[in-house]
């Protein structure tokens, strides 16, 4: 009995019982969260593109597409959901499982990493709110590789802590297949090897919690140099991604202030911490509520939660400072939401981390309980009750499912159909007919709303604007128009607004267009569309 340190304190085995089954109940929200409603929603643009690639037939003409369709994407997502779409069925769940799967172990990750960061409190909070919060239930359900790199970037800080924690073999081959497979899964993760340095600078400057030994630059280069070997046949298409992406125009605005500072909001934790004060400090509630065993942190706790603040702010603090940087020598804006995906997993650990830490421990205790209440209600339920999903995506997501529906009607029927590509950009149209290009440029024609795929298809531009410079391409656009006289038109309203007006003056007044049939769906529209002399207008 004396040697076995568990029997001596049964409260540690009944406290991590109790922690399993907390855990669990975690995990169980967050596969029916995932899972339920995973195909409320139609296909995205995105993701038709997504459907393009893995419907291919074999796994080398998938990595032959994915190196070739100008998208900054490496294959290994596109292999990985071709193998699930060959298992569930080219359809939102079986495109959307590998996504589901991958957040769903996030969820299981954060635990691991708030646990070896702080302690199991943290852990379990954290596992809470990443389970609860509705980014990460939205790009669980998207057909696109984010919850993928999200997965492997926590696996890759996790073994990159483990790591520092011991080298042994075991650790060191899963940094650097971790870390290398992220590489493999998306471009934008790649300031993760940023914010790993700059904690391991942090921890050879600064003193560390017992059981973090100081580690050599040299074997840490060297862990880096294998993952730069491991991802070196990735250069071909990075080097081609940058010389596309560099002759872009890029559209040049200020990115706002809430943009810059993501995935932390205000509303949540202000009323979270009124309602804490109330419970604490007004005496009715505290007797009646408060009461709560509380953990004790001592001076080497103290050390080791500061230890993983730092680790958490550098996560969270990197990606928008490069954006930054980016922004005030280039122009480009990148805050987009999808693009900061690396830095939404810290405030999951961030909140209940520092508010632990906090002089009056029961105060912070308190408030992460109230916070992850209050925010479980407000986000995933809230959502649900307002739109009947628990996402944070807009109705207007199926718009292609609708739109494309209506296109099965025979009433939309023509000689020749004008579809306003979400793919094409003003250096984009120079295409060629059955090519993997083509393919990926019509890839929501390709796609399986449609019973036939349309025949005779004229791809146009995201915006027509950007074809003002391309005189032969707007020629042969209306010279078909002029030969058909009539055909059926598939774009947003924005196009439209642009595209009328256009056409109208290279009519110049010898025709008429006349609208036979329309179809709306949010933003989308479907019209056909007869072309008319003057003289036979009736």
């Amino acid at each position: 009995m004396l040697l076995d340190p568990v029997a001596r304190f049964p409260d540690f085995r009944s406290r991590n019982s109790k922690v399993k089954l907390l855990l669990l109940l975690i995990l169980l929200i967050a596969a029916c969260l995932r899972f339920t409603l995973v195909d409320f929603f139609g296909l995205s643009s995105d993701e038709f593109a997504t459907l393009m690639i893995v419907s291919r037939p074999s796994f080398k003409s998938v990595l032959q597409t994915s190196l070739v369709v100008p998208q900054p994407l490496p294959p290994l997502y596109f292999l990985l959901n071709k193998a699930m779409v060959g298992a569930f069925g080219q359809k939102e769940l079986g495109l959307r499982f590998l996504s589901a799967i991958c957040s769903l172990g996030t969820v299981y990750l954060i635990f691991l990493l708030g646990r070896t960061l702080f302690n199991s409190q943290v852990a379990i909070i954290g596992a809470a709110l990443c389970a609860l919060n509705t980014t990460q239930i939205l790009y669980a359900q998207t057909a696109r590789p984010y919850a993928l790199a999200l997965l492997l970037s926590t696996g890759s800080i996790l073994s990159f802590l483990n790591w520092l924690k011991k080298e042994t073999l075991l650790n060191r081959f899963n940094y650097v297949a971790s870390t290398s497979l992220l590489l493999y899964t998306h471009y934008l993760f790649l300031p993760l090897l940023m914010i790993q340095t700059l904690y391991f600078f942090w921890c050879q400057r600064f003193p560390q919690p017992i059981g973090y030994p100081k580690r050599s630059w040299r074997n840490w280069l060297l862990l880096q140099f294998t993952v730069g070997l491991t991802v070196l046949p990735l250069f071909w298409q990075v080097s081609t991604m940058v010389r596309d992406r560099s002759s872009l125009d890029w559209v040049r605005y200020k990115p706002p202030t809430q943009d810059i500072v993501p995935f932390f909001n205000p509303k949540y934790l202000f009323f979270s911490g009124l309602i804490s004060a109330l419970l604490c400090f007004a005496k009715p509630f505290r007797k009646r509520f408060v009461r709560l065993s509380v953990d004790v942190i001592d001076q080497e706790g103290r050390k080791r939660f500061i230890s993983g603040l730092m680790l958490l702010l550098i996560w969270y603090g990197l990606p928008p400072l490069l954006f930054c940087i980016l922004y005030w020598f280039t122009g480009i804006n990148l805050f987009v939401e999808r693009y900061l995906l690396l830095m939404s997993l810290p405030p999951y650990l961030l909140i209940p981390g520092a508010a632990l830490l906090v002089r009056g421990h029961r105060w912070g205790q308190t408030f992460v309980i109230v916070y992850v209440l209050y925010y479980g209600v407000s986000a995933p339920i809230l959502s649900y009750v307002k739109k009947g999903h628990f996402s944070q995506a807009s109705p207007g997501e199926n718009q292609w499912r609708e739109i494309l529906g209506a296109l099965n009607d025979s009433t939309f029927q023509s000689s020749r159909l004008l579809f306003q590509s979400p793919y094409i950009e003003a250096d984009q149209l120079n295409f060629s007919p059955n090519t993997p290009l083509f393919d990926y440029l019509s890839a929501p024609l390709r796609s399986f709303y449609l019973h036939e795929s349309p025949r005779a298809v004229q791809l146009l531009p995201h915006y027509w604007h950007a074809a003002a410079s391309q005189e032969a391409f707007r020629a042969g656009i209306k010279a078909l128009i002029l030969r058909d006289r009539e055909f059926t038109l598939l774009c947003d309203e924005e196009f439209w607004l642009e595209f009328r007006p256009w056409l109208a003056r290279e009519l110049d007044g010898r025709f008429e267009l006349r609208a036979v049939e329309e179809f709306r769906s949010s933003n989308a529209l479907l019209k056909k569309i007869r072309v008319l002399q003057r003289s036979s207008v009736t």
